[in-house]
């Protein structure tokens, strides 16, 4: 039995002997020290940062557009890029904020907007920004780290007679500092 992370960044195998390992689809380049998927990556966060200094830009968000086509990271810098998965390519990039970016988030467009489309038989402005890619947002965070804190907690029962296959419990916790 196996399964995958919703990121794509490891599988998970069920093996017959009770033990589940990680097979991890990326690997750290031991030249630059930066995480790579095997056998490609993005290179948008790899440029010099903004005082040409030798600090390392780290990649702070990343989320996929809903068609899976785009990929939309943030880094240490506050810049935010959009890259084709398939040719790894920028296609968009965001004015840089003065923070890190610690929230991306992908939305659809709204219900009522696609029904006023429907009802329209003619072509116009709001017809061609539907088909438009939407513009996507910036929402800058808290910068306390306390308010991301998430604790994980995995249990796995001992091995069950034959007749019951062993069980694999999940916990999710929150943590958040008011």
């Amino acid at each position: 039995m196996y399964t995958k992370d919703p990121a794509n960044r490891a599988l998970y195998v069920g093996l017959n002997n009770g033990l589940v390992r990680s097979i991890p689809l990326y690997s750290i380049n031991s030249h630059t020290s930066v995480l790579e998927s095997i056998g490609e990556t993005f290179v948008a966060h790899q440029q010099k940062t903004k005082t040409g200094d030798d600090k390392p830009v780290v990649v702070t968000k990343l989320t996929i557009s809903f068609d899976g086509t785009s990929i939309i990271s943030g880094d240490s810098e506050g810049r935010v890029f959009v890259s084709d998965i398939v040719t790894k390519q920028v296609v968009k990039s965001f004015t840089p904020c003065n923070s890190p970016i610690a929230y991306i988030a992908v939305e659809t467009v709204p219900d009522d907007f696609v029904n006023n489309l429907a009802t329209s038989t003619t072509t116009n402005k709001a017809d061609k920004k539907h088909r438009m890619i939407p513009q996507f947002k910036r929402v800058l965070a808290s910068t306390n780290s306390e308010e991301h804190q998430y604790s994980w907690t995995f249990s796995v029962k001992p091995p069950q007679p034959p007749t019951q296959p062993a069980i694999l419990t999940l916990q999710l916790g929150y943590k958040q500092t008011i």
